[in-house]
Parts: C-alpha cells; structure tokens; sequence
C-alpha cells in the first residue's frame, strides 16, 4: 500500500513538473547575444519565445534605433507585406508599430519593427514603457493567405532583459 502511493505521488509530481515547466520556461523573457545588437549595449538583446511559437526579438542597433524582430512559427503562411503587427500591453490600445515611410519590413515568416530612438541617453516611448512595466503583450498579425493570427507574450522577466539591450543608464519615458 506504502508503494503503491509514493508510486502515486512520483508520478502527479512528474506531470506537475511537465505541465508547469514547459510553457514557463518559454514564455520568459530573457536576455541574449544577438550579432545585429549594438556594441554600446553590449551585444545584447531582450527575447522571448511563447507557447504558440512565436519569438520575439528587441534590441538597439546602431543609431541608436530600437528594433524588434517578430518570427513566426513554422507552420504558418507568411506574413502580409502590407500590414505591420500590433501590439497591445495589458489592457491598452492595440498600437501598429512601422517605420517612417509608415510600413514594417515584413519578410517571409519574420517582421523588423521600430519601435524607439535612443538619443542623449533617453528613450521617449509609450510603448518601451508598457513593456516594462506591463504584465501581458498580445501581438496580432496579418498573414498573406490566411487571415489573422494572435498571440500573447508573458512580460514576465522584460524589465530586467529589455534594459540589458539598452545602453547602460538610459532613461526610458513616455509620453
């Protein structure tokens, strides 16, 4: 009787372990190497990967332009080349994200976004702002054949990995 419950108890912890672990460790956000990240951030860049797939990139290239990189999973149709992503922190107003000649640069399954300026040490961005501070991103994006997809990206751990891809001591504000 003895074993037969410790069996019991070994195996609901091994399936505690498997359905909390996976999507968790996923979800966070964390900070990394990326080649494209300026050296004056140290090379580093704020990603997150979230139980549908999706991967998402933030880092400072140089000029100081903030970028962020959406991929897709495989298994999807491309991305529309006419329709950048949205993204909506929490409860806030879903904001399409482009560049000055008012597009994103969708390729295939990935789309590069501005999303701010770093000048003087300062970063003015609602948006920045809401991703540190935020709990939930919900990112909703055009594909070319299949309609609309959305998905949503724990913020947990961004604060820390979004200013690791900052330079050291920049300000971020919003408006």
């Amino acid at each position: 009787m003895a074993l037969a419950r410790r069996a019991r108890l070994r195996h609901i912890a091994t399936l505690a372990v498997m359905v909390a672990l996976p999507g968790a460790a996923a979800a966070e956000w964390r900070s990394v190497a990326h080649a494209e990240a300026h050296s004056e951030s140290g090379g580093r860049a704020a990603q997150a990967v979230n139980e549908d797939g999706y991967r998402l990139t933030i880092f400072m290239q140089d000029a100081g332009t903030l970028i962020g990189v959406l991929q897709l999973p495989g298994g999807l149709a491309a991305l529309d080349e006419l329709g950048c992503p949205t993204l909506a922190v929490d409860d806030t107003t879903p904001e399409r994200l482009h560049d000055p000649a008012g597009r994103c640069q969708p390729n295939g399954r990935r789309a590069r976004i501005r999303i701010a300026y770093v000048s003087d040490g300062a970063v003015d961005s609602q948006v920045l702002l809401q991703l540190l501070n935020g709990e939930q991103l919900t990112v909703r994006v055009r594909l070319k054949e299949a309609g609309y997809r959305e998905t949503r990206f724990t913020l947990k751990g961004s604060k820390q990995a979004l200013k690791s891809a900052l330079p050291p001591g920049t300000v971020v504000v919003g408006d």
